[in-house]
């Protein structure tokens, strides 16, 4: 009778549901009828846990979002692998933030904005 084992495979079964983080990359959406992400916040959130490993597009669907966003330095982000937010619908996509504060009542950090088709 053959008495060895092989360790790795009985030590994988014992940890069900274990796998790795992967950083982001691709086509994402917010908002919507089953989103990747249902809010900006979770968006930044997975950016900021996870990072990016190529360009990310945020697509972002019709709705009024009412959020404070702080986007911190994203892991991975630079001028070859950039974040975007993108609104299917601009027309019908909001960004907005009801502050009960007047020092916080802004959207606006270290960002650098562009229209769709200008240059910066």
């Amino acid at each position: 009778m053959n008495t060895r084992r092989i360790f790795g495979l009985p030590f994988l079964s014992l940890v069900p549901g274990v796998m790795a983080l992967c950083q982001l990359s691709g086509t994402k959406t917010i908002g919507g009828a089953s989103p990747d992400y249902a809010t900006f916040t979770d968006a930044v959130n997975a950016l900021q846990t996870l990072g990016v490993s190529d360009s990310v597009l945020f697509v972002v669907r019709p709705g009024a979002y009412n959020e404070q966003l702080f986007i911190p330095a994203i892991p991975g982000a630079s001028d070859a692998h950039t974040v975007t937010f993108q609104g299917a619908s601009a027309a019908q996509c909001t960004l907005w933030y009801a502050s009960t504060v007047y020092d916080t009542n802004y959207i606006y950090h270290r960002a650098r904005l562009q229209q769709p088709g200008s240059l910066l």
